[in-house]
């Protein structure tokens, strides 16, 4: 019975994934009247989750950060609450930007206490799989007309952003091209320990790991959005220090070995595909020609954001989930009603409490951390380090309470990452 509702759980959490990959598809280009239905339709599967968690008993012991999650959770209602009276602010963002801050917060402890070895692989395996699939639908972005069918977004006011002036970035299946990016950098940790496990059979074939590898570096260079490679760059980053916490000496080397190879693939898809290399090149110029678009602009814009906000907000803020999209469309306007970088917004939004509350993901970013260079000591694999290096920037400057799909992808993985951190030791499990 209990083996059952356990493999219950992993359906769930990989059905989710697989409606945070695809619901976008079905809102632009099926379905667009039904929107609104189809964007919450996954949120079922987390009521579904948490009422087996309640029901079996599937929750974890109150770790420090999980307790803090649900009592900031619980802390935030009267704050609604005062905004609504006080400020006249709409009850209906407020509801919504709680479900930003905190509805899949106990989600991602419930999967990283369920999910074991074997599932966490399995979770793998269905990623890599899907980004083979959404391969050959980027390259008909690419080379189709911004006004094709195929580029549309969720919305016929919004244009689909553009590399060049006549290539489209693609968006694959989802609502716009800085969304796949933050999918993109999903796929690097698990495309490296393809090739860094030492037993790599466990995980694919040699065959398919060479297409999942493929697949990956073809999305990322077809995307060409700076966040994309800055999160790969994270990735091999936490490859190369992962490989100091592991036993073989070989690790480093082997590390190394794998990135030269994905750059060789890299390199000679530019030498065959001119058109995507000057385009994407056209695309970085452009950014840091531009003064609010350059990459240092980006880096210290988050500073200098937060300090604006914290000068002119109050106490109680301006509402919660005021400055998210999700608030925009409800609203019915094109623009950010607030900050678009996610520190100054949730000071905007809460006040003090969103202080409160950047703290509490930076202290989650630090548990995770310290977590997974022990787990990787112990169960000799790169995995807890290969994920940390991917959720710690989502947890950290992603939109995550702006953007409902970099949201649930980040709260998705940090609950792998969670679940990598808590497997037993390599010797007396079916690790990864």
């Amino acid at each position: 019975m209990q083996r059952s509702i356990h493999n219950r759980f992993v359906l769930v959490c990989i059905l989710f994934y697989w409606a945070i990959v695809f619901d976008g598809a079905i809102r632009k280009w099926f379905l667009p009247d039904a929107q609104i239905f189809i964007y919450f339709a996954k949120d079922t599967l987390v009521i579904y989750a948490y009422y087996l968690a309640f029901r079996h008993r599937l929750w974890p012991k109150l770790s420090g950060p999980f307790l803090a999650g649900v009592t900031l959770s619980i802390l935030f209602i009267p704050l609604i609450f005062l905004q609504v009276v006080l400020q006249h602010f709409d009850p209906v963002i407020g509801a919504y930007g709680w479900r930003m801050y905190f509805f899949y917060v106990p989600f991602a402890f419930l999967m990283g206490h369920n999910l074991k070895g074997p599932d966490i692989a399995r979770v793998m395996k269905h990623a890599l799989v899907i980004s083979v699939l959404l391969l050959p639908l980027v390259y008909i972005q690419f080379h189709s007309p911004k006004d094709a069918w195929i580029n549309r977004t969720y919305d016929e006011n919004l244009k689909p952003e553009a590399m060049t002036k006549d290539i489209t970035r693609p968006a694959a299946t989802f609502s716009n091209a800085g969304q796949e990016a933050h999918y993109l950098g999903s796929l690097w940790p698990m495309c490296l320990l393809l090739w860094l496990y030492k037993k790599p059979k466990t995980l694919a074939h040699p065959v398919f790991k060479i297409i999942f590898t493929g697949a990956t570096v073809l999305l990322l260079f077809y995307n060409g959005h700076r966040l994309a490679y800055l999160l790969a760059a994270s990735s091999v980053l936490g490859a190369i220090v992962s490989s100091f916490f592991l036993p073989e000496k070989q690790t480093l080397q082997r590390t190394l070995i794998v990135i030269s190879l994905i750059s060789c693939a890299g390199f000679t898809f530019f030498l065959t595909a001119p058109e995507s290399f000057e385009a994407i090149k056209y695309r970085f110029v452009a950014g840091e020609q531009s003064p609010y678009n350059s990459l240092g602009t980006r880096v210290t814009r988050g500073f200098t954001a937060l300090a604006a906000s914290v000068q002119n907000t109050t106490l109680l803020g301006h509402g919660i989930g005021l400055g998210s999209g999700g608030a925009a469309r409800y609203r019915r306007i094109l623009t950010w009603e607030l900050s678009e970088d996610e520190w100054a917004c949730l000071v905007d939004e809460a006040g003090l409490f969103g202080l409160v509350y950047l703290a509490y993901k930076f202290w989650l970013i630090f548990w995770l951390s310290e977590k997974a260079i022990s787990a990787t000591k112990r169960t000799q694999s790169p995995l807890p380090i290969l994920l940390i290096s991917y959720t710690g920037i989502l947890l950290g400057y992603a939109q995550m309470t702006i953007n409902g799909t970099i949201c649930t992808l980040g709260w998705f993985f940090t609950g792998l990452n969670i679940a990598a951190n808590n497997l037993p030791p390599n010797k007396t499990s079916r690790s990864i």
